[in-house]
């Protein structure tokens, strides 16, 4: 009897080891997983891992209810631009820039190859959505984007060509139910020497000059109303990565005085690209750099210039 009872108790540990030793395998994928985060409120490409160029699109750019959602080659239109909004217990809904409707599996039905459309927000399951991240891409922000009936967006047979249809299927492993959320502004750095200068003047010139450098001085035009205007990149943040030392003069009760001040000489940057236009003022007297996009973004900056009590 006791010889059974030990017997039993190592099977047991047994057991718990080899259950253990599995928990460990499913808990950690063999493959490796990107996390990815992204911006409610702000618009993404749903590009499709079967081409980088194809991406998930209304039809026609139609803004009625029943629309088609497609696959269709990346055009930069607000066809293809989708704001994710929160719907509540972890799943969301997708809004379509043009339209302002929201992906929608029709009649909410739960059956392989239910067609996906657009149709107006609603908050039923037919738009909720749940987006798990991709294992084995080589990069972040590859995505499963599963419908609240447990069935995945799924690109109709793997085809990627214009016009393709999007519907909704089981999961399946293919790179057909895989979608990359690519941001509608694209963030980027970019780092500047201002080079030599010796009076307040010379630095607000070269200043000014870093600023059209980083948007773009080739991109920038006059319009027929004599403002400037800009194609692609906005100045939405900087950082003073290096200060140079320079020695000025001034008056001060009518006594000639020198003092040194440490102005900004290396910039970092931060950038929004958009394929929309913007206006951009240049104020060279107050150093005030102001843009105006027509998607709607707004950004002003001024630099505070030290001068001394006079």
């Amino acid at each position: 009897m006791k010889k059974n009872l030990v017997s039993s108790l190592k099977l047991r540990k047994i057991i718990a080891f080899l259950l253990s030793f599995l928990s460990f395998f499913l808990i950690f994928p063999t493959n490796e997983v990107y996390a990815y985060t992204f911006s409610l409120g702000d618009y993404y490409y749903l590009e499709s891992s079967l081409d980088s160029n194809m991406v998930v699109d209304v039809s026609g750019g139609s803004k009625t209810d029943g629309a088609n959602i497609q696959l269709y080659r990346k055009n930069g239109s607000d066809a293809q631009l989708f704001r994710i909004a929160r719907n509540g217990s972890g799943y969301y809904t997708f809004i379509n820039k043009g339209s302002n409707k929201s992906i929608d599996v029709c009649g909410a039905s739960t059956n392989c190859g239910a067609n996906v459309q657009q149709w107006t927000q609603n908050n039923t399951q037919a738009q909720q959505w749940k987006l798990y991240t991709a294992s084995g891409y080589p990069d972040t922000g590859y995505v499963r984007i599963m419908n609240k009936c447990g069935k995945y967006l799924d690109v109709n047979g793997g085809v990627s060509k214009n016009g393709t249809n999007i519907q909704i299927w089981d999961r399946n492993n293919t790179k057909a139910q895989v979608f990359k959320l690519v941001p509608y502004v694209q963030t980027t750095y970019k780092t500047y020497n201002l080079g030599a200068f010796n009076t307040i003047d010379q630095w607000k010139t070269r200043m000014q000059y870093a600023e059209q450098m980083a948007i773009g001085i080739s991109n920038l035009r006059y319009d027929m109303n004599g403002e400037i205007r800009n194609y692609g990149t906005m100045i939405v943040g900087k950082q003073v990565l290096e200060y140079r030392t320079i020695t000025i003069s001034y008056s001060d009760m009518g006594v000639r005085k020198t003092k040194r001040i440490s102005l900004p000489y290396r910039i970092r940057f931060k950038l929004h690209k958009h394929d929309t236009q913007q206006l951009v003022w240049f104020d060279f007297s107050n150093l005030t750099i102001t843009q105006k996009c027509s998607c709607g973004d707004f950004h002003q900056f001024t630099w505070e210039v030290p001068y001394p009590d006079t």
